[in-house]
């Protein structure tokens, strides 16, 4: 199985926000990817949803290859 998890490491919601972090056990395909390390500036949480950059970062978490644990764009 692959899994994507996106979080915000200033996240006042999901505290702490390594609790959004993903352990990949038995041949499980994680990718754990902090949204202002690859897209920069400062995500509410409650606006992740709305916000195209997130909803970039969503296509490629669905989209993505075992093994790519890196998005290119955002």
């Amino acid at each position: 199985m692959v899994y994507t998890s996106l979080y915000s490491a200033s996240d006042g919601v999901a505290t702490p926000f390594t609790s959004s972090m993903l352990e990949s056990v038995d041949g499980a395909d994680v990718a754990n990817v902090e949204v202002q390390a690859v897209c920069g500036g400062r995500v509410n949480h409650i606006f992740m949803p709305q916000n195209p950059k997130i909803t970039a970062l969503v296509a490629w978490g669905l989209e993505r290859d075992r093994g790519d644990h890196t998005p290119t764009r955002c």
